[in-house]
């Protein structure tokens, strides 16, 4: 009994500490899942996108918006940096679509398509007027190239196309009805565009039964 006695306390003793280093363990469970929670937060993946981005790694910071928005889909900041970044991609895809067109150019100066696609390019740039330019020099490359074969349907179409990037619907109507009359493989699209052109204008009778597909 004696004995028992004396190794009581001790037995007390392991039981308490064993139940310390439990609840310790336990804690040690709930901080380890709650910094978890925190580096799986929503605004963390923005944070972790924001460094990405300064670091120029502008797909990873994209993933890491994804991931964030994901979590909140309601993370105004994250649509906002998220936004950003697609624009700035997109001025990169047109400064070297620029360049791509110029290369082109530079071999070829007569490229309608190359002038056309510099246009589109450079409009998104948000230069207007370089844009025009480009588009009335291939605009000009279209008019040579019908003069010397004014049976092309594709050419007529692709005039059409022009037209509508300058501004001039009305002429683009006459270059798609040419189109049309000189069997373009894309004398369904002339139709239902010329349809449509009609409607923005006002002109609903002319445009009753255009763009109805072939039988």
């Amino acid at each position: 009994m004696s004995e028992l006695r004396n190794r009581c306390p001790t037995v007390g003793f392991w039981a308490i500490s064993a139940l310390l280093l439990a609840a310790l363990a336990a804690s040690w469970a709930t901080a380890s899942a709650e910094e978890t929670s925190v580096a799986n937060s929503s605004e963390s993946w923005r944070e972790r996108g924001h460094d990405l981005f300064l670091s120029w790694r502008m797909e990873e910071a994209l993933q890491a918006y994804e991931e964030s928005l994901t979590i909140d889909p309601r993370n105004a900041t994250a649509w906002l940096d998220k936004a950003i970044i697609h624009e700035i991609l997109a001025r990169q895809a047109h400064l070297e679509a620029v360049a791509l067109f110029d290369e082109i150019l530079a071999e070829n100066p007569e490229d309608a398509r190359a002038w056309w696609g510099r246009g589109v390019a450079e409009y998104g740039l948000e230069r207007p007027e370089e844009a025009r330019g480009s588009w009335e020099r291939a605009l000009e490359i279209y008019n040579e190239s019908l003069i010397s074969d004014p049976e092309d349907g594709e050419a007529w179409f692709e005039k059409a196309e022009l037209l509508i990037s300058l501004g001039r619907g009305e002429e683009a109507i006459d270059a798609y009805e040419r189109a049309i009359e000189k069997n373009s493989t894309r004398a369904d699209a002339a139709a239902r565009t010329v349809a449509n052109l009609l409607m923005e204008m006002g002109l609903l009778d002319e445009s009753w039964g255009i763009g109805e597909p072939n039988p």
